[in-house]
């Protein structure tokens, strides 16, 4: 006791009144002596129990009450990759704020994961949740929403797969048959450029009459003009003409998409997450009034007078609407419902189809390949011109087998592949009513009841343990020589352990549909364009940032420079030519089919959203 008197004294003598004299000091040494204080008293290995299994390692963090919420926050990627690379076992959990999230990477517990039931692993749980964080949803909106959306889910489900899955898929290909030829246009007023070109901020540098040159930033340009031309097919010919301007708002909403998710506050002073919720009250807005034009189109009534197309919506987006109808759904409820549908759409398949084409363009034997190979199911002409050289008519697309596509281009779908394990983005997650036993080979883990457990497909993707050279695209990793039933050599691409998302944030699963959109936009794309740095130009190599769902330039845009030459791709043909497509090599070209030769101008500039 009398220790304890002398010690107390001191402290009274010294350090409070020096702690008194100096605050700020005092608040400085006392936080980080209890940041250290929680780094070394939180965290655990895995422990072993009776029957076998063993609890995931919970790594350490520093922040109380947080966790690891402000790592995740800041870089969720960056942090947990560490997190994998420290925890070789394939799974490990971290704590976020008060709840405890479990990350499943090995493939072979992933598995066993995706085989639990809902009862036990419920995915409908986490999309509820996303609904409300990330569009819109409303607490008041819950009961409505419960009422209608296994039904919604339902039906997007069938309609995402089987014969509507090919009319979709062709209803896509109508469209960008529609708009292909004018990816770029070449002119130099805005007025007159395409919708996409605009928001690429695209600038005329030169016009020699036989040649042009076009600044253009790439990845702004070809994910609006996917998005735009994409989005036909499922949202109607309407909704992209009054909307020009949707595409920026959902590339910002979605740019901050996990912190929306982790329930950051309304009131936090984070810049992308304010700028991510004013980004998706433009999209609920947008949305409301489609649904509410949309609603006097079903009920036989005249919808305003710049609403003429509704006829034009998929016949997904019909179903879901009349299941809105049928259970009285608020407009609110609708318009969250497709601003999730828009989202699960459109942002994983434009990033996919961008990267592709960018890393395509910079291996010429491979796309010289590639051509070749969907040269039988891929057929671009040049119809015959009775207008004379005044007038242009673009290039068509009289042919494409999507489905030769899918089965008889290893290639192709190794670029897929590839670009999917690379830039793919993806991320499933499960609330655990019941524990949960993952077990394979080596290991057994048990993840408790009343916990997360999600599957972030990039952990396995991008980890150097599981692909060699995990960092670079190489197609070749995917193919495998294999004979036919005839005794014929072919390849085929083996997926191995690469996986697209599930869909289970917004319980839409437009996997399918995504394969079949990148397939058929590359291959038209490289039918009719030529892309190559000009000069002594270099391909940038551009940082990348992965989210959610996509992945983009870190803080560049890659400016490109188009130029119009009078060599086309070796695709095209004359619509009079030999029709076979099978046929010579030996083609016949009119000089007013845009090729573009692109130009790397080395200039980067941050853009405007980011």
């Amino acid at each position: 006791m009398g220790r304890l008197e002398s010690l107390r004294e001191r402290l009274n003598e010294t350090l409070i009144p020096h702690a008194q004299r100096y605050p700020l000091q005092a608040i400085l040494v006392t936080t980080i002596i209890l940041f250290i204080t929680t780094r070394l008293f939180t965290g655990s290995s895995s422990s072993s129990r009776k029957d076998g299994s063993k609890t995931p390692p919970l790594a350490p963090f520093w922040v109380p009450l947080f966790g690891h919420a402000p790592r995740i926050f800041l870089s969720p990627s960056s942090a947990l990759t560490r997190f994998r690379n420290r925890y070789a076992q394939g799974v490990f959990s971290i704590r976020l704020f008060q709840s405890i999230h479990s990350f499943v990477f090995r493939p072979s517990l992933v598995a066993r994961l995706l085989e639990q039931p809902e009862s036990v692993a419920d995915k409908e749980y986490v999309a509820r949740r996303i609904m409300m964080t990330n569009f819109g949803l409303s607490k008041q909106d819950l009961a409505a929403y419960d009422k209608a959306a296994p039904e919604v889910y339902q039906i997007t489900k069938e309609y995402l797969s089987g014969s509507h899955l090919d009319t979709l898929a062709k209803a896509t290909l109508r469209d960008l048959d529609d708009n292909a030829a004018d990816a770029i246009s070449f002119n130099s007023y805005p007025t007159d450029q395409m919708d996409w070109e605009r928001q690429a901020n695209a600038e005329l540098l030169e016009d020699t009459g036989d040649e042009k040159i076009m600044a253009v930033d790439f990845f702004e340009l070809m994910k609006t003009f996917i998005a735009r031309t994409a989005t036909i097919s499922v949202f109607g010919t309407d909704f992209v003409e009054i909307y020009p301007d949707i595409w920026p708002h959902l590339w910002v909403f979605n740019d901050a998409f996990h912190s929306l998710a982790m329930g950051v506050p309304v009131w936090a002073p984070f810049p992308s997450s304010q700028r991510a919720r004013i980004a998706l009250g433009r999209l609920l807005t947008f949305m409301r009034e489609y649904h509410t034009e949309l609603d006097k189109f079903l009920s036989d009534e005249e919808p305003a007078t710049k609403w003429q197309d509704f006829h034009t919506i998929s016949p997904l987006v019909r179903a879901r609407t009349e299941v809105y109808r049928k259970h009285g759904l608020p407009i609110d409820v609708r318009a969250a419902f497709d601003v999730a549908l828009l989202w699960a759409t459109t942002v994983n398949s434009t990033s996919l189809i961008s990267w592709s084409l960018f890393e395509l363009y910079q291996d010429s034997v491979l796309l010289s390949q590639i051509r070749e190979q969907i040269t039988p199911f891929v057929k671009i002409v040049q119809p015959k011109n009775d207008f004379g050289g005044a007038v242009w008519i673009p290039p068509q697309v009289q042919k494409l087998d999507l489905e030769g596509l899918v089965t008889k281009c290893p290639l192709l779908q190794g670029v897929y592949l590839e670009t999917l394990r690379l830039y793919g983005g993806g991320w499933s997650a499960r609330y655990l009513k019941e524990d949960v036993i993952l077990k394979d080979k080596e290991d057994s883990f048990v993840l408790k009841k009343e916990t997360f457990a999600h599957i972030v497909n990039d952990l396995h993707h991008s980890d150097p343990r599981s692909f060699t050279d995990a960092k670079v695209w190489q197609v070749g990793r995917y193919l495998e020589d294999t004979v036919d039933k005839k005794g014929v050599k072919t390849q085929r691409a083996e997926p191995y352990t690469v996986r697209a998302s599930d869909g289970t944030l917004t319980m839409c699963d437009d996997s399918e549909f995504t394969l079949r959109k990148v397939l058929m936009y590359i291959s038209v794309f490289i039918s009719l364009y030529e892309l190559e740095p000009a000069g002594s130009e270099r391909w940038p190599s551009p940082s990348v940032v992965k989210g959610v769902a996509s992945a983009q330039p870190w803080r560049l845009s890659v400016h490109l420079t188009f130029l119009l030459s009078a060599k086309s791709s070796q695709v095209i043909e004359a619509s009079n030519n030999n029709t076979d497509s099978q046929g010579s090599h030996d083609r016949s070209y009119l000089h007013k089919v845009p090729s573009l030769i692109d130009a790397i101008t080395a200039c980067f500039k941050t853009p405007a959203h980011m």
